[in-house]
C-alpha cells in the first residue's frame, strides 16, 4: 500500500514494516508498562495527547513507532504511520527503576528501524508524555542538516495546577524530549541487548548531543520552543523518583493563562483542562 504524504513516499506492508523510506522522521516512544503504572488508563490517556500533538503536525512524513509490553487503546492504530512493537522482556515492577525497562525499549526501537534497511533517518527520543510543536518535523526536513538538533527552549506545563512557562537555553537539562538525532543504518543496535551500538548509548538524554559531537557532528539549536514538559503527573519520572514531590513554576515565569491556553492549543494541540483531576 503506497501512502504519499507531502513530498516523500513511503511504501507500507500490511502488517507494518516499512519496505521503502526516504529520509525519514522517527519518533521513538517508550511507554511504561501496566505493572509499574499507579494509573494505566491515566498512562493511555496521556500517551494519546502526545500522538494527538505528532498527528496535527505540518509535516505528514514522520512515523511512531512505541514500545510496550502492554498495547494500550489508541485510535492511531489506524494511521499507517503508527507502529506498536510489543516487548517481550519483564517490566521493571520499581517505579524508581523503570530508566532500565525504558532504555532497553528504546534499543528494541533502534534494532527495529535496522531492519527497515533504511540508510539514514531523524529520531526523536520522546517520552510518551510530552507534546511536540506541529512545526518541528518540518523544520528538521526541510533543513535537513544531517547532524541532528537540540531542543534547547521549551515549555513547562505544571498538571497540577494548570500553570504553563518558558524555559530558554537549558530545557534539555529537564526535559528527556529535547534531541532529534541523525543516524546512519551501522548505528542501530540488533536487539534490545546490544549496548555496543552508537545509537543505544543515546538513551541518557543529558548526554545526547556530546555523543553526537564524539561521532563528528554538530547538533543545532531548534530556534522556537518545541516541546511541552508536561510536570507533576503521577505517572511521571520525576514524580516517581521524588516520592511525589511536587515542583512548582516560579511565578514571575507563568504565563497569563488566556496566552498558554492559545499556546497549548494552536502549536500542540492540547487543551488545558478545568483541573487536572489526578491525586499526587
Amino acid at each position: 500500500m503506497l501512502q504519499q504524504f507531502g513530498d516523500l513516499n513511503y511504501i507500507f506492508i500490511v502488517n507494518g514494516k516499512l519496505s521503502q523510506m526516504k529520509n525519514p522522521f522517527i519518533f521513538a516512544v517508550p511507554l511504561k508498562p501496566k505493572a509499574s503504572s499507579v494509573d494505566w488508563n491515566n498512562v493511555v490517556r496521556k500517551l494519546n495527547d502526545t500522538l494527538q500533538s505528532i498527528f496535527r503536525s505540518d509535516e505528514k512524513n514522520f512515523l511512531v513507532v512505541l514500545a510496550c509490553q502492554d498495547r494500550p487503546e489508541t485510535p492511531y492504530f489506524n494511521d499507517p504511520r503508527f507502529i506498536y512493537l510489543p516487548v517481550n522482556f519483564p517490566p521493571q515492577k520499581d517505579r524508581k527503576f523503570g530508566d532500565r525497562d525504558k532504555y532497553a525499549k528504546i534499543r528494541l526501537i533502534g534494532s527495529w528501524i535496522l531492519q527497515q534497511n533504511v540508510e539514514e533517518s531523524y529520531v526523536m527520543f520522546l517520552d510518551a508524555d510530552d507534546l511536540v510543536h506541529k512545526s518541528l518535523v518540518r523544520y528538521v526536513l526541510q533543513d535537513d542538516n544531517k547532524s541532528g538538533y537540540g531542543i534547547r527552549d521549551g515549555y513547562r506545563f505544571d498538571t497540577v495546577n494548570c500553570e504553563l512557562a518558558l524555559q530558554t537555553g537549558n530545557f534539555h537539562g529537564s526535559c528527556g524530549s529535547c534531541f532529534v538525532g541523525h543516524f546512519k543504518k551501522d548505528d542501530y543496535p540488533t536487539d534490545e541487548n546490544d549496548l555496543n551500538s552508537h545509537f543505544g548509548q543515546f538513551v541518557r538524554h543529558s548526554i545526547r548531543e556530546e555523543l553526537a559531537q564524539q561521532k563528528g557532528k554538530s547538533p543545532v539549536a531548534v530556534p522556537f520552543p518545541a516541546v511541552v514538559y508536561m510536570m507533576n503527573h503521577i505517572e511521571s519520572t520525576q514524580m516517581a523518583r521524588k516520592d511525589g514531590e511536587i515542583r512548582t513554576l516560579r511565578h514571575r515565569d507563568v504565563m497569563a493563562k488566556d496566552d498558554a491556553a492559545k499556546i497549548l492549543k494552536d502549536q500542540f494541540g492540547y487543551e488545558i483542562p478545568e483541573r487536572e483531576m489526578e491525586s499526587v
